[in-house]
């Protein structure tokens, strides 16, 4: 089957689980992907102006040095051998939106806690998505593929969009939720860094695109998460709190 064929299924697979969650949850889900999600991130930053200023700090100046080096470091990760080929090609499939939510699908089929990370994953590739497709056209930098000057900018272009690694901030997006859920970030972070080293194998980015794609990967997840792990809690301690008859959701429970 061709490549464009494997995406189509793909797609129609996540179209199908998309649909589903959104029914299930009469139409929640959906709501949070679109509104939600977009006002939890702005709340967060406004609640924690310290931490969102000392993140945006640190990895604007890592940015910077990166970007000062970036010919230098993509040299230097550019090892070509059969090897290589195959493990940074491999490595490609794991950044791509399309695949990733078709792979993720397979979560809805599990228990709540499968459907939540599922729902959760979805959420922050959409949402992180969403945030670096902005910047790139913004920022409209020039992937290396088409020049060997890492300063070249085009700022509005939809052309020229390496700047940032959308596939980071999608491999950086799962990776995040699965690890933090299962506790297997030794084993997701590891595999989303190979999707970045992939980008810049493939002179698809530069490395400070890679940095910043990862960055607004793992930050949106992380809030989408601590959001909905918040509101569980407090439902959660609703339905408890009605169990002294006190009618709350709706719902009445003696304890």
């Amino acid at each position: 089957m061709k490549r464009a064929a494997w995406k189509a299924t793909a797609l129609m697979a996540v179209v199908l689980a998309l649909f589903s969650a959104a029914s299930a949850e009469d139409k929640t889900f959906i709501n949070r992907i679109f509104f939600d999600d977009f006002a939890d991130l702005g709340r967060t930053i406004e609640e924690n102006p310290g931490q969102s200023l000392i993140i945006t700090g640190s990895t604007l100046l890592a940015g910077a040095i990166i970007m000062a080096n970036d010919s230098k470091i993509a040299g230097a990760m550019k090892q070509r051998n059969d090897f290589n080929n195959t493990l940074f090609d491999t490595a490609n499939y794991f950044g791509d939106g399309v695949y990733m939510l078709a792979a993720n699908s397979f979560l809805f089929l599990g228990g709540q806690r499968e459907k939540k990370a599922a729902q959760l994953v979805v959420e922050s590739i959409l949402v992180s998505g969403a945030i670096e497709q902005v910047l790139k056209t913004g920022i409209g930098r020039v992937r290396p593929s088409d020049t060997s000057d890492p300063y070249r900018f085009t700022p509005f272009s939809f052309s020229n969009q390496s700047m940032p690694s959308g596939h980071s901030a999608v491999a950086f997006s799962w990776a995040t939720i699965l690890g933090d859920t299962y506790n297997i970030g030794w084993l997701t972070y590891p595999a989303a860094g190979l999707v970045a080293w992939a980008r810049v194998y493939k002179s698809a980015h530069w490395p400070s695109d890679v940095l910043i794609g990862s960055v607004i990967g793992t930050v949106t997840a992380k809030i989408l998460k601590a959001s909905r792990d918040r509101e569980d809690e407090n439902v959660q301690a609703e339905v408890k709190f009605s169990g002294l008859d006190t009618p709350c959701l709706g719902v009445s429970i003696r304890l």
